[in-house]
């Protein structure tokens, strides 16, 4: 059992202009360790990785990026591609070292386009229930438009609370997270923006199989229990390892798409197994 870990050590924290557009980052500061960094899912922010942060920062120089849109980066028009131009530009700014890339649900999908689109940047990346799925049918105009405005809706709705209430409601949605996953969680529900959601998409797997083909370095995918809400299906995890022998791939039992915050301590063993 992992417990609860103190550090006293204060991180980094910066920005890197892109073109005019601020991204914002936090980075343990162990600069003579190996890189790795670390890209968010929809909703949360940088610091929402700070458990495994603190486990990895004896060994990894760890720099956790807030995408446009969340966190204290800026406000920009939202797309798979921009978020995956965002990354390599942190990486390139830095003068980062071909860094491991770790990455969960839209942060592994953008995790995944760098190393496609962007190999020499990159030693190896680990995706945590990347958005790959097989769709049924093409989602409609309508269909998209109706989601989004459930999200809006939902969004303005929680951001209404304060972070009490959201912590508290959180709590009653995700009854099996450590308490201490909640504060950071609260916060970055304050901070993502109304437009982040306009132009992300959940990719089809002829859309997946172009990205998967062309990545060349030791890859992990990390799914969920089958039966849960995780993303990545069994018969799309087959697939990937059959299209590219670098890629392997395991399940995490009693976890949901929040593959960390709910089987924590197997997903550390197989997160250090792989970077080691």
């Amino acid at each position: 059992m992992v417990g609860v870990v103190e550090r006293t050590t204060a991180w980094q924290e910066s920005n890197v202009d892109l073109d005019g557009l601020n991204i914002h980052y936090y980075r343990t500061g162990n600069n003579d360790k190996p890189q790795l960094v670390v890209a968010h899912g929809f909703g949360d922010n940088g610091l929402c990785w700070r458990r495994v942060a603190n486990d990895l920062q004896d060994r990894f120089d760890v720099i956790m990026v807030d995408a446009r849109n969340h966190g204290q980066s800026g406000t920009a028009p939202a797309s798979s591609a921009a978020l995956i131009e965002d990354l390599a530009g942190v990486i390139t700014a830095l003068s980062l070292d071909k860094p491991a890339l770790l990455g969960h649900s839209m942060g592994a999908s953008t995790v995944a386009g760098v190393a496609a689109r962007y190999p020499h940047l990159v030693s190896k990346i680990i995706l945590e229930d990347p958005l790959w799925k097989e769709r049924t049918r093409a989602e409609s105009e309508d269909d998209q438009n109706k989601r989004l405005d459930a999200y809006q809706q939902q969004l303005k709705a929680q951001q209404a609370l304060s972070d009490k209430e959201i912590i508290q409601t959180g709590k009653v949605q995700h009854p099996t997270w450590r308490d201490d996953e909640f504060p950071d969680w609260a916060i970055a529900k304050k901070q993502v923006r109304a437009g982040a959601m306009l132009g992300l998409s959940v990719s089809n797997w002829p859309e997946t199989l172009e990205v998967v083909t062309h990545i060349t370095c030791p890859s992990l995918l990390i799914r969920a229990e089958a039966g849960r809400d995780g993303v990545v299906t069994a018969e799309i995890a087959t697939k990937v390892i059959e299209s590219n022998n670098q890629f392997r791939a395991t399940d995490i039992p009693g976890a949901g798409h929040n593959i960390r915050r709910e089987g924590y301590e197997q997903y550390l063993t197989n997160l250090q197994s792989f970077l080691n």
